[in-house]
């Protein structure tokens, strides 16, 4: 009897712990360093730090390889993590690090290090937010979507229920004409790709890869809004839907924390814009873009949408200036 009330005891303790650890408010901060580091690179020999497909975008764009494209150094990383921070994004193109803390004042720790310029705090709140994000069934999802699309009324298309789309912009001439995407690498950067992996109407889809910038979540279960995005984009499924590039190739990437609404998803989508870069990636498609915050000292105000102040903005010109077409949505 003695052994079983300990036992209970010490899951109760452990189940405690665990509550209280997941409820502890958290901070991540931007950390703005005044160089690289050390590195060993040289522009002479990208390919320690680029792919091969994106050194010849370059050279087909003429597009100059600087000291931008270096990555930071590993000490600094070794450092920041020694005074106590978590790394949980960078920025190569900005020099910055973001870094999470359990005590706010370590931060200070942190900001005492030589090579660091200064910080920004731009992210609060718990860990626990995706905990219980579970996949819709698919076969829940499928008859919710028989019982919710119109009967079909275009004759003699292709183009099914995506028929309007390409009549507004007449761009069914141009998937007519033959061009559907073929060798165009497009990356997609959204809040997530909810049950991408087992819809059949995607096993047509030239997958790449894929990659989330967001510590917390799952990248197929967190949000369908990239699923749907990238639908209009990548399905080929005649009579039925047919994407604007369904013979394009596609890398999936995740920027966006669903739970808040904080600055720090701008360094999130950064990063995500910088592995693209780094992968080559032609083009890359968005429905992410922010202004108000649930903090709202953190939130731009009306003065700061200039393209000059936002992070995202910043980032999205200069991934122009490395040669990539940034497709952003207007809505």
């Amino acid at each position: 009897m003695k052994c079983f009330v300990s036992i209970l005891f010490l899951l109760i303790s452990l189940l405690s712990y665990s509550s209280t650890e997941l409820n502890t408010l958290h901070y991540k901060f931007r950390i703005y360093l005044s160089d690289k580091g050390n590195t060993h690179y040289s522009v002479n020999n990208p390919s320690q730090f680029l792919t091969e497909k994106a050194i010849e975008r370059k050279r087909v764009q003429n597009v100059e390889i600087d000291e931008t494209d270096f990555p930071i150094s590993n000490d600094y990383f070794a450092l920041v993590e020694m005074a106590g921070g978590e790394i949980v994004s960078h920025s190569k193109w900005f020099n910055t690090f973001v870094v999470e803390v359990a005590d706010s004042t370590k931060i200070d720790d942190i900001k005492s290090l030589s090579f660091v310029d200064s910080v920004k705090y731009v992210w609060k709140g718990t860990n626990n937010g995706y905990r219980e994000s579970l996949r819709p069934r698919l076969q829940q999802l499928n008859q919710i979507e028989a019982n919710s699309q119109p009967e079909l009324n275009y004759e003699d298309t292709i183009y099914g229920y995506t028929h309007p789309q390409f009549k507004l912009h007449n761009a069914d001439q141009m998937l007519n004409a033959g061009y559907r995407g073929k060798g165009i690498e497009i990356g997609v950067i959204d809040a997530g790709f909810t049950n991408f992996d087992v819809i059949p109407a995607f096993e047509s889809v030239d997958l790449l890869g894929y990659s989330s910038f967001v510590p917390e979540g799952d990248m197929f279960a967190s949000s369908d809004h990239g699923t749907k995005v990238l639908s209009t984009m990548a399905v080929s499924q005649p009579g039925q839907m047919i994407g604007s590039a369904p013979e394009a190739s596609y890398w999936l990437l995740r920027s966006e924390d669903v739970v808040s609404e904080f600055p720090v998803e701008e360094d999130y989508w950064v990063r995500a814009v910088e592995f693209a870069d780094s992968l080559g990636l032609d083009v890359i498609n968005t429905s992410l873009g922010y202004n108000d915050f649930d903090d709202i000292n953190l939130s731009y105000t009306h003065d700061d949408l200039t393209g000059g102040v936002s992070m995202m903005s910043l980032a999205a010109d200069m991934a122009y200036d490395k040669g990539m077409i940034i497709v952003v949505s207007a809505g």
